[in-house]
């Protein structure tokens, strides 16, 4: 699963509009949906506050947001 669509995913299952998601991350309504279509990936910083947030494994991204490292 693509990072986008698993942000996506945690957003829609906590009945969230993207404006809600935006401010909790102190970005733009644009740049999440920028991250969710697949177009920008979130600095470091940001996707610490996503995994904080919807309480997730930092596992589920790892392979989607950076997978040039391995």
């Amino acid at each position: 699963m693509i990072f986008g669509k698993s942000l996506k995913m945690l957003r829609n299952h906590k009945n969230m509009t993207q404006e809600e998601s935006a401010a909790i991350l102190d970005k733009s309504t644009a740049t999440v949906g920028g991250y969710e279509r697949g177009e920008t990936s979130p600095e470091f910083d940001t996707l610490v506050k996503i995994i904080e947030y919807f309480k997730v494994d930092a596992n589920i991204f790892s392979m989607t947001v950076f997978p040039n490292i391995l």
